[in-house]
């Protein structure tokens, strides 16, 4: 078996072929996709450290605090296969919806949004989606959009850079000292 690359049009073609006189073994790799990013990776994987940890945090304190029990993930980021992606879009799966949800209400707020960000992270702002002449046929909502709303409707939407002041929100909301 032996091993061939071919450069062609920024994709990297990769065959594998036992030395027969057909070739059964092909595939394809695309190293230039934006999705195999190291720096994107890397935040991701940033933003996964910060919310696994202040999940470790909230199963440690939810005994002490049941109010903690009401909080869960919302699933919105991550790459998908397309037919996982067309099937979360049909039931409701929005793009720019915090991460986090604490549905408990406090004072003055219904519930708390937390969004997991990088130290230099931003929300995304609202992106217009264009057809093939151009036209702008929909508008994609950023995160800034659904801070806006989620406040307007009464909601608390904070942004976290690490599990410290994550774990300082929950206890701000809550009213833990």
């Amino acid at each position: 078996m032996y091993l061939s690359w071919f450069f062609h049009n920024e994709m990297v073609y990769s065959y594998f072929s036992c030395l027969v006189s057909n070739w059964d073994y092909f595939s394809w790799v695309n190293p230039f996709d934006k999705r195999n990013k190291e720096a994107k990776m890397k935040r991701n994987n940033e933003e996964h450290q910060i919310q696994a940890g202040l999940f470790e945090w909230i199963d440690l304190q939810k005994e002490i605090y049941p109010a903690l029990k009401n909080t869960f993930a919302i699933p919105n980021g991550g790459s998908r296969n397309v037919i996982e992606a067309v099937n979360l879009k049909a039931e409701g799966i929005k793009a720019g919806v915090p991460d986090i949800f604490l549905a408990y209400p406090s004072k003055c707020f219904h519930g708390l949004f937390i969004e997991h960000k990088t130290a230099k992270g931003k929300l995304s702002k609202d992106k217009p989606i264009k057809d093939k002449s151009g036209r702008i046929r929909y508008i994609r909502e950023g995160q800034e959009t659904w801070f806006y709303r989620l406040t307007e409707a009464g909601y608390c939407c904070m942004i976290s850079r690490s599990i410290d002041e994550s774990i300082d929100m929950f206890k701000r909301y809550l009213g833990i000292t």
